[in-house]
């Protein structure tokens, strides 16, 4: 909650900045007639989950009658992101003026190698059980997010635009493979199927043309909202935390909606030479 707190000042402060320095600058969108208040975009990207690296000594299970102590190695590996949406302008907000929303699907790998031993309590004559694993998760997703911006024009065709937003993940299939048998000693845990987050994101806006933007950004949970007593950024995947993150392109389009052309009016002169025309004709 501290970190969304600090994200809501640093925005307000650089708001009041904005807002005097874009008197300078003509709208980076355009306010045209006929052009309306917000478009359609697409959003390529790649995933990838951020570990807190290798860990030593860990004890991941324990029991009355075992103990479980071993070596993790979390890694994970990119993944494809494909989104789309629409945008909505609001050039009269002092604090929020884009907000965006859609679908998309999006995938995450995630991999633990484990080397460890199975110990005994009631006897210690009983050697320990050695064990060495080799796991992988790969999570299909349809993400639904939203997120609320101020975008900052720094020239007559960038812009920086930080903002927040809500994205609830649902897990629509994955695979997982391992190198042991038994996975019942190591203690491994898997997140729920539905889960929901707050995020943080920044990006950086060029304009293209009028009508065309491309816009990068990256992108961090804040808060995993299903876990309100022990919030916290990471997800757990086997026995480790993993921070997935987001770096995406959209594509923005704000094109006017196509219009039918208007019908040229027929003139008196025009009628009375066409009824001309018409009696020669019947004539011959």
């Amino acid at each position: 909650m501290k970190r969304i707190l600090v994200i809501i000042l640093v925005l307000s402060a650089v708001v009041q900045v904005d807002a005097q320095y874009k008197r300078r600058l003509n709208p980076i969108f355009t306010e045209a007639i006929g052009y309306p208040k917000g478009g359609w975009f697409f959003e390529p990207g790649i995933t990838y989950a951020y570990t807190q690296g290798e860990m030593k000594n860990r004890i991941i299970k324990e029991t009355q009658d075992s103990l479980v102590v071993a070596d993790i190695t979390p890694s994970s590996f990119p993944f494809i992101y494909l989104g789309a949406g629409r945008f909505n302008l609001l050039p009269n907000s002092p604090f929020i003026n884009l907000i965006d929303y859609g679908l998309a699907f999006k995938g995450v790998i995630y991999n633990q190698d484990t080397r460890g031993n199975l110990f005994f309590k009631d006897d210690n004559s009983i050697p320990p059980e050695q064990f060495d694993d080799e796991g992988r998760w790969s999570d299909y997703n349809i993400t639904a997010n939203l997120n609320l911006n101020h975008y900052i024009q720094i020239s007559e065709s960038v812009f920086i635009m930080p903002g927040m937003g809500l994205n609830a993940d649902f897990r629509v299939g994955g695979t997982e493979s391992y190198s042991i048998p038994d996975t019942s000693i190591t203690g491994y845990r898997f997140p729920e199927t539905v889960r929901f987050f707050a995020h943080a994101r920044i990006n950086v806006g060029i304009k293209i043309h009028r009508e065309l933007f491309i816009v990068p950004g990256f992108e961090v949970p804040l808060v995993n909202l299903k876990q309100t007593q022990n919030a916290k950024v990471t997800q757990t995947y086997w026995n480790s935390e993993y921070w997935p993150m987001l770096l995406s392109v959209k594509v923005m389009y704000h094109k006017p909606p196509r219009r039918k052309p208007c019908k040229v009016g027929v003139s008196d002169i025009d009628l009375n030479n066409t009824r001309r025309r018409k009696r020669k004709i019947q004539l011959y």
